[in-house]
């Protein structure tokens, strides 16, 4: 089998309201659809979750494509380290891409190329790995800031979104500054109650002392895990100044762009879930190496959205914690609009089909109103 062709095409829709994190607002869904097309009439599809979708399609085309057409799409670890060589042979900036823009493009033709590996099995990608298909748990992120809404109106707004979804576990965003971000926390526990599990992510938004001081009066509201609280340039030797001084478990990763990062963050940052995004750098492949190297030190597996690709890899292995999805239309349109199949979320929890692959089809109206081919 051979590798004769690879599209790109770039997805960008206006949500309806802003969502602020403590970083600024989330106003549009944006990202990259994939496909590898083979000589064999086997189309993997993947995806590139981006902040800059129109950077990531030019970067599958022009940077990794010329490197791949002709070759054979099994051998995806051969193919994963020639496209790595990108980020450090001589020369590599000439195409004028970044590293980390290099690592997003990276991620969507991986999971294409996993896909290939499925469907040409003729098995889920689960499956493919030595997974067992349970169903599995997840939380959605929704409390985000609202500057309209006193604390206690966005901690019953959170509640209601909650009662509506029939979630077990949620997730709030903090990071701002301490007084605003208690009152935020103290109002949403009292909305929600004791039995619903309660995250915090403060998006990189404290320095050092102030995420101590922070994850110390959080304390009392029995929170699941603490979310990168510090700022991006102190997120290893600072985390695990937090995770010495607070007894929170840390979650972090969705922020880094390959393993030697995430190493960092579990020997030095001291994390307890990894939120490696296989979506947003280095696909399958890089994910299942961080997800054995925090196996062995007893870290466990939280990725950052995009289920659809993320429950067949938590699918198969042994240290998986939860999953998250979005869905609330309103934060996730292309969730609940994008694709014709895909897992399905039953109660609390997330339930994977038994199509080969990925077990995902694109919708095609969906593409055609909000994507653009990437030329």
């Amino acid at each position: 089998m051979r590798i004769t062709d690879i599209q790109a095409t770039v997805i960008r829709q206006k949500l309806p309201e802003e969502f602020w994190t403590s970083g600024g607002p989330i106003t549009h869904v944006s990202e990259v659809m994939v496909e590898v097309r083979t000589d064999q009439g086997i189309i993997g599809v993947g995806e590139a979750k981006t902040g800059t979708p129109d950077r990531t399609g030019r970067a599958v085309l022009d940077a990794l494509k010329p490197r791949l057409v002709g070759q054979d799409p099994l051998e995806s670890e051969r193919l994963w380290e020639r496209m790595f060589a990108l980020t450090y042979e001589y020369g590599w900036h000439q195409g004028g891409f970044s590293r980390a823009e290099v690592m997003n493009a990276m991620a969507a033709i991986d999971i294409a190329l996993w896909d290939i590996k499925g469907l040409a099995a003729g098995m889920p990608v689960y499956k493919l790995l030595g997974g067992v298909n349970t169903p599995q748990p997840f939380y959605s992120t929704l409390g985000y800031f609202f500057d309209g809404m006193t604390p206690e109106q966005q901690g019953q707004r959170l509640a209601r979104f909650v009662e509506k979804l029939g979630l077990a576990i949620v997730k709030m965003k903090i990071g701002r500054d301490i007084e605003s971000d208690v009152a935020r926390v103290t109002a949403a526990r009292k909305a929600l109650g004791p039995k619903v599990g309660l995250m915090l992510d403060a998006n990189c938004g404290y320095d050092v002392n102030t995420a101590i001081e922070a994850g110390k009066r959080f304390l009392e509201h029995d929170i699941y895990w603490y979310e990168e609280p510090v700022h991006w340039y102190d997120r290893y030797k600072g985390l695990g100044q937090v995770a010495d001084a607070v007894p929170l478990p840390l979650h972090a990763g969705e922020s880094e762009d390959h393993r030697f990062q995430c190493r960092d963050l579990v020997v030095d940052g001291k994390v307890k879930y990894m939120s490696f995004d296989a979506t947003r750098a280095g696909g399958v492949t890089e994910w299942l190496r961080i997800a054995h190297f925090c196996n062995i030190h007893n870290v466990l597996m939280a990725p950052h959205c995009e289920p659809q690709v993320h429950s067949h890899l938590m699918a198969a292995v042994s240290n998986p914690a939860i999953l998250e999805v979005h869905p609330d239309e309103a934060r996730h349109p292309l969730w609940a609009y994008g694709y014709v199949d895909r897992a399905e979320i039953k109660g609390n929890r997330l339930h994977l089909t038994e199509r080969p692959g990925f077990g995902v089809e694109i919708s095609r109206d969906y593409l055609k109103k909000y994507g653009t081919k990437a030329t």
